[in-house]
């Protein structure tokens, strides 16, 4: 029942939906063709998320600074890159070490990785073989192994000065061991330090050859007298990585080493010039690649269809978590709410937001909230009185169009409920690139639309065809839907796999469903 009022039995229901699932396996529509320029092509980390990745780091930071007048614990240091909020794989506990999907080797060549080691008795866990790396280990001091597998072992240290040395070694500044080697970049820097003395003495460096190495995995082993300045000093080396684009991912004790902690740490880039990091998007995007197989699956007919929910094989592709999402994608916030990234965001930074609302109705409520946020904020609506209360001289500008193919007397369509007793010729109806054209805009922030079945000819007809969108917020309507309300016309064959074709083209254009 919606609002109360039931639809027929014999225009809704089990017995209705096996039928028309029989009708639709021999009258499927061809699928959607994807303008070759887009299909295929990974986009890369949205503008909009990573505004709201970057306000994120900058309280952490601010957070860090406050911390270091303070007696703090290492523990108190978080994560400036909250990865762990874009999906649950990359929580920092999974990325301990080193981040990737590995081996690490690219199209720019060979993946190269450091291996250093100040502490008195070397770590044989740090074994980089799995990265696929060429790998160089440097004793710095320590008892590196001289039978080191595919390891190649070095007898100086990439350091300045000798003072953070556990023994005498010969010494060497890391950007000269990486031209005495011939390497232009360095893949994984993996550091581990026995003490604050040593930290502050070797990480500094690598800021000189910010540019050149990718990620940091360091560990902080404490020597005796270091814990009554260790929050303060380590906040201080680990501004200035900062400064010069590095950022932190993860921290927390070695699991095999309690007395020390790990960080992790990603080059970023500084100010303007970050960026979100490749590596991580790689990982993120093999992770996001799981539901495009389970929507393949879902294109698949089978005779059991029919009591299959149609959102089946749908489900989110990119997790995010709150504060970069609005609320929690599983408890829902209602029809004005809408589950935005970085809402509070889309009109700041110097960025102009547009914003269409389509299907209205009696509840203004979404457009209410974007207008105020200091979008450009546009509602449609062909069947609500111009002069209505609650669209009459609002902060968001009212059209008295609907977007979409123009509805016929005749159709069908008029039996739904927003539709019946109303005369046809005097509906106007616009297509979306009419409307963008008339309206000045050649892209829109945020597209919202719940038009009770009407969203799939939307689909086919306007956002298959790359129209340049950053967000959708979306109803869809299935044949399950209440005919009272959603017209048999629109929603006929529209089941699981009418459903997992639409998200399957949705994913190929570069949208991830994220609520």
């Amino acid at each position: 029942a919606v609002r109360g009022r039931a639809a027929p039995t014999e225009l809704w229901g089990p017995a209705v939906w096996a039928k028309d699932e029989e009708k639709c396996r021999d009258n499927r529509s061809p699928p959607a063709t994807i303008p070759a320029e887009i299909a295929g092509k990974s986009t890369g980390m949205p503008p909009i998320l990573w505004s709201a990745m970057k306000r994120y780091a900058a309280e952490q930071r601010d957070a860090w600074q406050s911390l270091q007048s303070s007696r703090a614990d290492l523990a108190q240091i978080s994560p400036l890159l909250p990865l762990g909020k874009l999906h649950p794989a990359l929580e920092p506990a999974t990325t301990s070490r080193f981040f990737g999907s590995f081996p690490l080797n690219q199209d720019s060549g060979p993946c190269v990785a450091y291996l250093m080691d100040t502490t008195e008795d070397s770590d044989r866990s740090l074994d980089l073989s799995e990265t696929g790396c060429e790998v160089h280990a440097f004793g710095c001091g320590s008892a590196v192994d001289a039978d080191a597998g595919s390891m190649q072992v070095h007898d100086w240290c990439p350091a300045r000065e000798a003072g953070g040395l556990q023994s005498p070694a010969e010494v060497m500044s890391l950007g000269a061991t990486m031209q005495r080697l011939k390497h232009k970049r360095v893949d994984i820097l993996r550091l581990q330090l026995g003490s604050l003395k040593a930290w502050k003495e070797f990480l500094p460096q690598v800021t000189e050859a910010d540019s050149k190495i990718r990620q940091m995995s360091v560990r902080l082993c404490m020597a005796d007298g270091d814990q009554d300045q260790s929050a303060s000093e380590v906040i201080a080396v680990l501004l200035r990585l900062f400064d010069s684009g590095f950022w932190v991912v993860a921290n927390h004790i070695s699991q095999d080493k309690p007395s020390c902690r790990d960080f992790l740490l990603l080059h970023v880039g500084v100010k303007e010039s970050a960026d979100f990091p490749e590596i991580a998007w790689r990982r993120l995007d093999d992770l996001s690649r799981s539901s495009r197989v389970k929507l393949e699956k879902g294109l698949v007919e089978h005779k059991d269809s029919t009591n299959e929910p149609p959102f089946e094989k749908s489900e989110i592709s990119l997790p995010i978590a709150v504060p970069l999402i609005d609320h929690d994608w599983r408890a829902g916030d209602g029809q004005g709410n809408k589950n935005l990234v970085g809402m509070d965001l889309l009109a700041k930074e110097g960025r102009k937001c547009v914003v269409y609302g389509m299907g209205i109705a009696g509840d203004p409520s979404f457009e209410l909230k974007m207008a105020n946020l200091g979008c450009e904020t546009h509602a449609f609506d062909c069947t609500v009185d111009p002069k209505a209360e609650h669209v009459f001289q609002k902060p968001f500008i009212f059209h008295h169009w609907c977007i979409g193919e123009k509805v016929k007397e005749g159709d069908k369509a008029f039996g739904n409920e927003y539709l019946q007793g109303r005369d046809a010729q005097a509906m106007q109806f616009k297509t979306l690139h009419e409307t963008m054209q008339e309206l000045g805009h050649t892209s829109i922030n945020v597209l919202k639309f719940d038009i009770e079945g009407f969203e799939w000819g939307l689909f086919e007809n306007v956002i298959f065809k790359g129209a340049h969108i950053e967000q959708i917020s979306f109803e869809l309507h299935t044949m399950r839907a209440n005919p009272t309300f959603v017209p048999q016309s629109v929603s006929a064959c529209k089941d699981s796999v009418a459903v997992s074709r639409l998200f399957l083209t949705l994913y190929d254009l570069g949208f991830r469903v994220i609520s």
